[in-house]
């Protein structure tokens, strides 16, 4: 079993790791309680892991470095959530330009085809009362 020993550089290195990682989690993404939630959940994880015997036995130093993980994966994966719903809003602008353009144009071309069909009708109409005449004439 491992001494305890807060003083080593790689433990000081861990917890300012943990603090950058909440502060970032307060400033940038307002989740400050759910990454404590998520880090705290990583620490126990590992000492369930440890205790059962898939891990190595228990230490500050490995407790840290399930706990950083598991905060800097969970703001990982907000981040990436939160991104992509700006994309998402990003690129849903255009695209509903693009759809209405193409139901414009399809509209167009309906309106053109009822005119043209009218025109054709008009033209027939024009063609048999021009015959009718000529049959009366005769």
């Amino acid at each position: 079993m491992s001494t305890l020993n807060l003083a080593q550089p790689d433990v000081i290195f861990l917890f300012l790791i943990l603090i950058v990682l909440f502060i970032v989690a307060y400033k940038v993404l307002k989740i400050i309680i759910q990454t404590g939630l998520v880090a705290v959940l990583s620490g126990v994880f590992y000492a369930v892991l440890s205790y059962t015997g898939y891990a190595p036995p228990l230490s500050i130093q490995n407790i840290l470095f399930f706990v950083v993980t598991g905060a800097f994966l969970y703001l990982f994966y907000s981040t990436l959530f939160g991104v992509m719903g700006i994309v998402y809003k990003i690129v849903k602008k255009p695209i509903g330009w693009i759809k209405n353009y193409q139901e414009k144009r399809e509209q167009k071309k309906k309106e053109e085809e009822k005119v043209e069909k009218s025109d054709q009708e008009a033209k027939e109409k024009k063609i048999i009362l021009s015959e009718v005449n000529k049959d009366e004439d005769e």
